[in-house]
């Protein structure tokens, strides 16, 4: 569920760091 998070707060900037932890596992987070 971490990927969908990444997805929605991507454009968030206090969730712009989880995405970039999650980037590393998983690199959907970058499709955004």
């Amino acid at each position: 569920m971490s990927t969908f998070k990444c997805l929605f707060y991507v454009n968030n900037e206090p969730a712009k760091k989880q995405c970039f932890f999650i980037k590393i596992k998983r690199k959907k987070c970058s499709s955004v």
